[in-house]
């Protein structure tokens, strides 16, 4: 199913993301948050936090691990395994720095951090579930801040 006619009339290219704000369209992810901190001001922590900036990082390392994966056809069974226990190593990674918290985010409270992480986790979750029959929520904690929206 094509993007419906409304959102084609707002954003023609159909990218998704996209917000309109004041009359531009965005449609980067970070280009977003950033247009979205500037308007309104920081959701907790600045996307510049000494706090948030290696937690952007390790999204784009899970991000990374996760694609070399999914995305690019493994030529044996070991170059399977190396992606998989790639992947796994760095969401262990993420489990690890969402357990520095007691609760469910990656910072004391819900912030910048898990909205940069939500909708790759979800990708994740529905991608590796299809294509590898992996339960990214039955192994790691990195599923909990997609269980928040």
């Amino acid at each position: 199913m094509g993007k419906r006619a409304w959102y084609k009339r707002i954003c023609p290219s159909g990218m998704l993301p996209a917000i309109q704000l004041d009359s531009n369209i965005i449609t980067e992810s970070d280009d977003i948050l950033w247009a979205l901190e500037t308007e309104f001001g920081p959701l907790y922590k600045s996307l510049k936090d000494e706090q948030v900036m290696p937690l952007r990082k390790l999204e784009r390392q899970l991000f990374s691990a996760w694609c070399q994966w999914l995305c690019y056809p493994s030529r044996s069974k070991e170059e399977e395994n190396y992606a998989k226990e790639n992947f796994e190593r760095v969401a262990q990674v993420v489990d690890n720095a969402l357990e520095i918290n007691s609760g469910p985010f990656f910072l004391a409270d819900f912030s910048v951090a898990d909205t940069v992480f939500i909708p790759y986790v979800e990708r994740m979750s529905a991608s590796l579930f299809y294509y590898k029959g992996i339960h990214l929520e039955r192994s790691h904690r990195v599923s909990a801040p997609s269980q928040m929206v």
